[in-house]
């Protein structure tokens, strides 16, 4: 039985016909369940948690690329029987990712059921699936320190953090968590270097944030960060000073276009 899920805090706002247009192609697909809302990560923890493979065999959340990042973020609480599906409402980087070009072409795959068994990796208590950014504080002085699985210890300047999955490259098993350090430009340099024109386009880009230099580039097969500042991604949720990565690894079923098992 599928059971969908919607985020009623998310950025990505559903209304009442597009939520009516769903539930009508779901229907004709013969995958149609009620929908299920949540507002945060305790509600959707509580959700998963009460989930059984015997009720659920198919969980799908609706909405964005923050909303599945959510999901993903909570699958320890989730029974590792049940898959774990996406319906984007529009294209992302997540929906590439998935081989996902539509509503209705996520719509197929869901009622195809093509499942992928992907590893994902924790995140301290959370987990990520291919690839998130977790940025420190740039005003505070003291340095993070990262350290690897062997040993290895390294400060660097607070900075962003993006921290990528890349277990599905054959020649990265043992070192599957590649880590990258990025300085970013102050929003005073940036506005000091740009023309008239790329301020006015930065206006309307959401993404404008600038990547001013490497710091570092790192493959490990799990790591530690500890910083005196809290860090915080890109949905906004915060990280301790302490942050493990990769220590506990857990496999998900993933419903995708791009699928090696079809059950």
């Amino acid at each position: 039985m599928y059971k969908y899920l919607i985020n009623s805090n998310s950025k990505t706002v559903i209304d009442e016909k597009l939520n009516l247009q769903l539930r009508e192609k779901l229907q004709k697909k013969l995958i149609y369940s009620e929908f299920i809302n949540f507002s945060g990560e305790k509600e959707l923890s509580d959700i998963l948690s009460s989930l059984k493979k015997q009720t659920t065999n198919t969980l799908v959340l609706i909405g964005d690329d923050n909303d599945f990042n959510l999901l993903i973020g909570q699958t320890g609480k989730l029974d590792s029987d049940i898959a774990v599906g996406y319906l984007p409402i529009k294209k992302s980087s997540l929906s590439k990712y998935l081989g996902l070009s539509n509503i209705q072409d996520s719509i197929n795959s869901l009622s195809q059921r093509k499942i992928t068994e992907k590893t994902i990796y924790s995140l301290s208590s959370r987990y990520f699936l291919d690839k998130i950014d977790l940025s420190f504080d740039e005003n505070h002085k003291e340095k993070i320190i990262i350290t690897t699985d062997k040993g290895l210890e390294i400060k660097i300047p607070s900075c962003v953090v993006s921290i990528e999955n890349l277990n599905d490259d054959s020649y990265l098993t043992k070192t599957p968590i590649q880590i990258t350090a990025y300085k970013i430009e102050s929003q005073k340099q940036q506005s000091k270097n740009k023309t008239v024109l790329a301020k006015f386009i930065a206006k309307f880009n959401t993404n404008s944030e600038k990547r001013e230099g490497l710091i570092l580039s790192l493959h490990a097969k799990n790591f530690r960060i500890n910083s005196l500042s809290k860090a915080k991604d890109s949905t906004g949720r915060i990280y301790n000073q302490s942050i493990l990565i990769g220590k506990s690894p857990k496999t998900i079923r993933l419903i995708s276009k791009k699928a090696d098992i079809q059950k």
